[in-house]
This record gives structure tokens, C-alpha cells and sequence, in this order.
């Protein structure tokens, strides 16, 4: 069995989506000083490797309390649209690029789904925020008739940056959204030899997002 960390590490030299808060972490009691170690950590929920609740965009829209960790762990639907199996440095083909519904053909109702466009590789670059790929409203719109529990995508948003119409169609159709996903390249190469376990571990906090730990269990 292996397990494979897709979850980006939170520390203050994190970057952040434009305009969200500060990510602040500070050891405020240290161990040679005190005998134990007690930190403060101040952040908007939509830090790092996160989830998005229909709460984010719909008032009466679910919390992330209320998804069920039942609905956050299984198998998912990998669709892989990484130019770079030959050109791994190379993502000029993924710049500001709309995903097309094409991509899609192989995801069927009560579908989990991940997308990998390899984009993060350029997390930490100045192009992160304001140039990746993200999904067609056609798209959105196969996902919401499939009724898909979830979906993920290893970039920063669905959408491209300064719009919101791709998480409200989604999110006000009930399907939660991970984002800054990473390292999906590590599993794409067992989907069709092995079992594949997903796990999106979210904190019980009752508000419209949440720092995630999503990591994938291989067996043979």
C-alpha cells in the first residue's frame, strides 16, 4: 500500500489568491522558553489546498459541517488533460485555456472528480492566480446533470481570475469544490493498475470553506 500526499503545506510564505487574507502562523509559546510549544494561526479558509461549501456563494447552501465525511472518502474519476507527459516543464498550453466538456466523457453520476491540468507546477510563480485553466460553462453543466459529489482540480480556482460563474453553477447544485490540489502526477500512473482510494479531510468547522487534507490510498 501507498499513500500519496495531493495537499499543498501551509506556512507563512504561502502564496495567496489576490484580495483573500494573510496566511499568519506564530509559535507564541516555545519549547526552550516555556517546556511546550502553543501557536496562533490566523487565515482565510481558502488557503492552500482547500474545500469550498455551496454555503461560499448561497445562503442556505450546506456548511462544511454538514458534508459527510462519507461523501469525502472513495474512489474518484481522474480526468487527466496534463500536456506535459512529454514536455514536463511546458505548460504554455495550459495558460488561461477553457476546459472542454470532450475531457469529460468518461464521468457518470455520483462521480467524485479530479482534474489534473499539471498547473501545479507553477504554485509560488507570478502566472499561479491569474492565468490558469479553468472549467467551460459546458462543462459545469454536465457535471450538474451527472450530479457529481464533488469535484477538485490542482489548480487555484474553476474559474478564470475575477469571475465566479462556474462556482455558482456548481455550488448552488450542492457539489463542493476542492482546489490547489498537487502532486497528481504521482497517481495518475496507477488508475488503471490499481485501487485507488480518495480521502478529502476537511476541519468540522461550521463555515462556507476549510483547509483540506486530501491524500490517496494505492493498493494493488
Amino acid at each position: 500500500m501507498k499513500i500519496v500526499d495531493l495537499s499543498q503545506p501551509l506556512s507563512n510564505d504561502m502564496p495567496i489568491f489576490p484580495q483573500d487574507p494573510d496566511f499568519f502562523l506564530e509559535e507564541k509559546f516555545k519549547n526552550q522558553d516555556h517546556g511546550f510549544s502553543l501557536s496562533l494561526l490566523k487565515t482565510g479558509l481558502h488557503a492552500g489546498t482547500h474545500i469550498d461549501a455551496p454555503y461560499h456563494f448561497y445562503s442556505s447552501g450546506r456548511k462544511i459541517d454538514k458534508i459527510s465525511l462519507e461523501e469525502l472518502i472513495g474512489p474518484v474519476k481522474i480526468v487527466d488533460i496534463n500536456p506535459n507527459k512529454t514536455k514536463p516543464n511546458n505548460l504554455e498550453d495550459m495558460v488561461n485555456l477553457e476546459i472542454k466538456i470532450s475531457d469529460f466523457k468518461n464521468v457518470k453520476k455520483g462521480d467524485r472528480v479530479i482534474v489534473n491540468t499539471g498547473w501545479s507546477k507553477k504554485w509560488g510563480s507570478v502566472d499561479y492566480f491569474s492565468k490558469n485553466p479553468y472549467l467551460s460553462p459546458e462543462v459545469a453543466e454536465f457535471l450538474v446533470k451527472k450530479k457529481i459529489l464533488g469535484l477538485g482540480i490542482d489548480g487555484p480556482s474553476v474559474d478564470p481570475l475575477g469571475k465566479t460563474d462556474i462556482h455558482k453553477k456548481i455550488l448552488f447544485n450542492d457539489i463542493w469544490i476542492i482546489e490547489n490540489l498537487t502532486r497528481l502526477e504521482e497517481i495518475i500512473k496507477y488508475k488503471k493498475s490499481h485501487s485507488l482510494e480518495f480521502f478529502f479531510i476537511p476541519l468540522p468547522i461550521v463555515a462556507e470553506a476549510s483547509p483540506v487534507r486530501v491524500f490517496a490510498r494505492i493498493k494493488k
